[in-house]
């Protein structure tokens, strides 16, 4: 899912006024340039890593946070990606079944996603799901539009941002500083004029285009890309809401046996 949308999460997650588990839902997919998409989803299991967040009590909410997001255990994006409700129409992509809620809901617009961004059938069932998950932050914002004022104030607290990202680093033997700045660029991103609700879906499909371009190297018609963003928020404004109820309280459960105590 996309940034906004792992906060909204974070914060039903959360009873408390600490702010650093908000950085830590959103982190992983700042190393989505430097390491594989599994491995940024799991890699806070790592025992020595926990160890050090856990011990000191002014970045461990940051940890807590991070466990929200992926895989391992089972966060947001396992649920919206990998599986959820074990789907009986399973999307092959790569030889692996993508049965996660982004996937099976964006079933309906492959073709299109194809025809408007030049892909075969196994690219357009990968970019398919991101016009959903697209879909999904566009709502979240407009039904919960103070999230970004509370991002923005975050991004005030540099001090912590570093104390957070800091173990980081010294895990993925990144450059000092890497894990704060890829963080800080990200949430400038959340409060930059992209998501102005006037121009939210220009915004997004401009961004998006720059990945197709990145990725496959083609050109997207965006006019045909706002047009699908929009049939995407259809397709999910019925349901949306029960997903993230339902996904809530799971994540709540896989974070708090993985812990071993009740934090979530």
């Amino acid at each position: 899912m996309y940034p906004l949308t792992h906060i909204y999460v974070a914060k039903k997650l959360f009873n408390t006024q600490e702010e650093s588990y908000l950085l830590g839902s959103v982190f992983p997919d700042c190393l989505s340039s430097k390491v594989s998409w599994q491995t940024a989803h799991c890699f806070y299991t790592e025992e020595s890593l926990r160890r050090q967040y856990e011990e000191n009590e002014e970045i461990r909410c940051f940890y807590y946070g991070l466990l929200t997001h992926g895989v391992d255990p089972k966060g947001l994006d396992y649920y919206g990606d990998v599986n959820y409700k074990s789907a009986e129409k399973r999307i092959r992509i790569e030889g692996a079944n993508k049965k996660g809620y982004a996937y099976q809901k964006s079933a309906p617009l492959v073709k299109e996603v194809m025809e408007c961004c030049g892909l075969d059938e196994r690219g357009g069932i990968w970019k398919a799901h991101n016009f959903v998950e697209m879909a999904a932050e566009i709502m979240t914002i407009l039904r919960h539009p103070a999230l970004s004022k509370e991002i923005r104030d975050i991004l005030k607290k540099q001090d912590m941002i570093k104390k957070c990202t800091g173990p980081i680093d010294q895990y993925f033997h990144f450059a000092e500083g890497y894990a704060f700045q890829s963080l800080s660029g990200l949430i400038n991103r959340l409060v930059d004029e992209s998501y102005h609700l006037d121009t939210i879906y220009e915004s997004l499909i401009d961004k998006f285009s720059y990945t197709i371009r990145y990725q496959f190297g083609n050109e997207m018609d965006k006019e045909k890309g706002i047009a699908i963003l929009q049939k995407a928020k259809t397709l999910i404004e019925e349901d949306l809401d029960l997903f993230l109820e339902d996904v809530t309280e799971k994540i709540r459960q896989n974070c708090n046996t993985f812990l071993k105590q009740e934090v979530f």
